[in-house]
C-alpha cells in the first residue's frame, strides 16, 4: 500500500530508501522528451479506460452520447450543455 510521509524521509512507505534513491535516478537521467511521451502515453490509457467504463455502465450509447458522457466527467456541466445541448438518458 502506498503512504506518503512528510518531510525529508522517503515518500513511499512500501519503498526502501536505496530503492527509492534508484527510482529518483532513473527519473532524474530520463530525458524530458521521454517523460512527456510517457505522459502523453498515461492520458491515453487513462482516456480508453474511461472510455471502456462508459461503454459498459451505457452499452446502447451511441459515440456521440458516449463523448458527451466522457465530457461530462471532464468539464463544466454548463459547457457540456453548450456543446452537446440537454442531457439525454441512454
Amino acid at each position: 500500500m502506498l503512504m506518503m510521509k512528510g518531510g525529508n524521509q522517503n515518500q513511499a512507505v512500501d519503498t526502501g530508501t536505496d530503492a527509492e534513491q534508484v527510482q529518483l535516478d532513473i527519473v532524474r537521467r530520463t530525458p524530458v522528451w521521454k517523460k512527456c511521451a510517457q505522459i502523453v502515453e498515461l492520458n491515453r490509457t487513462l482516456r480508453a479506460l474511461v472510455l471502456a467504463d462508459i461503454r459498459r455502465q451505457h452499452p446502447r450509447a451511441d459515440d456521440r452520447e458516449v463523448r458527451r458522457l466522457y465530457a461530462m466527467r471532464l468539464l463544466p456541466s454548463e459547457l457540456v450543455a453548450q456543446v452537446f445541448g440537454k442531457e439525454r438518458r441512454s
